[in-house]
């Protein structure tokens, strides 16, 4: 009985879990600038919390939502790389170390550099030195954390981006006071569904542990 009760609990959490992301995926926030027809979601706004399930769950939740969107939309190297910042930012949840932290990002920024149109705005990338600076904070707090997921999401994209769509360096440099917007955002709603989660999470535990209390006074 306690083996099915935790089960079950787990298994109302993952269908919670599984429910609003899906939901959240037909919630527009913005369109993405360069692109009219694609749009930035508030699923892509908390896919990088999917890392608090771990690697193992990280990689098999991405390997199925590759697979859906090849099954409904067809396959393509472009449909493959705009999985990455997503990817990168929740392996960040998952592992919080210098590879991600320091190399991502400065990889980033010379593959950005080594663009004719990223070097002529350079000071766009200037942004990824914040899960650089962040990564050497002590007492990260989840507003810091979600702040240096969604960088490092920022960062894999624009790569992919400069290098897939041509934009001149004026537009990528009036992009960056919408940046700064568009990424507090994001971290602002990251870190109140961290919150919302961890407070869902307490609350079953808390009706799991009462059944049980109730069950010894019951029995006594």
């Amino acid at each position: 009985m306690k083996f099915q009760s935790k089960h079950i609990s787990a298994f109302c959490l993952t269908a919670l879990s599984v429910s609003l992301f899906f939901v959240l995926r037909f919630v527009k926030i913005f369109s993405i600038v360069g692109n009219c027809a694609a749009f930035f979601r508030c699923s892509d706004m908390v896919t990088p919390l999917i890392g608090n399930a771990g690697l193992p769950s990280l990689g098999i939740i991405f390997a199925l939502r590759f697979a859906l969107k090849v099954l409904f939309y067809g396959t393509s190297l472009s449909g493959l790389l705009y999985q990455l910042p997503g990817l990168f930012a929740s392996a960040y949840w998952a592992l919080d170390n210098k590879l991600l932290a320091l190399v991502v990002p400065f990889v980033c920024m010379v593959a950005f550099l080594m663009h004719p149109t990223g070097f002529a705005a350079a000071p766009y990338m200037l942004y990824w030195f914040i899960p650089m600076t962040l990564y050497f904070v002590r007492s990260k707090t989840i507003f810091m954390h979600s702040l240096s997921s969604t960088f490092i999401a920022h960062a894999v994209g624009s790569v992919v981006w400069i290098y897939l769509h041509p934009m001149s360096p004026a537009f990528w440099l009036g992009l960056i006071p919408v940046v700064a917007v568009e990424r507090l955002m994001f971290a602002s709603g990251m870190t109140f569904v961290y919150h919302v989660s961890v407070f869902a999470k307490k609350f079953f535990l808390q009706q799991q542990n009462f059944k049980k209390f109730s069950k010894v006074i019951v029995h006594d």
